[in-house]
């Protein structure tokens, strides 16, 4: 017959039980029943928490890592797509400066050889300016302002007063410059008084 201790022990507990007389038997027996009956629900209750806080920590552990991947491709792709973002506005701000530089220069291009065979006129003939009358100007202006497509083209001089004269007598032989001579002398008699 296995002893007081041995039972407590074969019944899953480390309980030291001091005296193994015979009086003490019954009692004994008692509490290693009631010391069982009292430690497997301990255990289990133990053994349950212990296995919840596991159960957190995984959870935990993989929230932080999901979390953690999560951030890095979404770090990772905003930033490929602001490189990408910045490549096609580089190329194409740089297509509609290109595109705006060619109508510049194709529009002004234009009316800078007007001014060009104007000048080259002038200075052929010994003229000084305001004092130059283009032959067939309009013809020129006219086809400049299509290649241009502007809207009006005129050349105005800046005449000064002492000029005036001299000016006022070149554009009398012009129907055009009648006009224009009228309103510079009231333009300039109202500076005189």
């Amino acid at each position: 017959m296995p002893s007081e201790d041995a039972r407590c022990v074969d019944a899953g507990m480390d309980v030291d039980i001091a005296s193994s007389s015979e009086d003490n038997t019954s009692t004994n027996t008692g509490s290693c029943s009631s010391m069982t009956n009292l430690a497997i629900p301990e255990i289990a209750s133990n053994e349950n928490r212990n296995v919840f806080r596991a159960r957190v920590v995984v959870m935990m552990i993989l929230a932080a890592v999901a979390a953690g991947i999560s951030t890095g491709v979404f770090i990772i792709t905003s930033q490929a797509e602001e490189r990408e973002f910045d490549a096609q506005w580089q190329g194409n701000s740089m297509q509609i400066m290109n595109s705006f530089e060619e109508i510049v220069k194709e529009k002004f291009g234009a009316l800078s050889t007007l001014a060009v065979s104007f000048t080259s006129y002038a200075r052929g003939n010994n003229l000084t300016w305001p004092f130059v009358t283009m032959n067939d100007f309009q013809q020129r202006a006219a086809m400049a302002r299509k290649i241009s497509i502007a809207l009006h083209t005129q050349i105005t001089p800046i005449v000064s007063g002492e000029n005036l004269d001299k000016w006022t007598s070149i554009l009398f032989r012009t129907k055009a410059g009648l006009t224009s001579v009228k309103s510079m002398r009231k333009f300039w008699d109202s500076k005189r008084s």
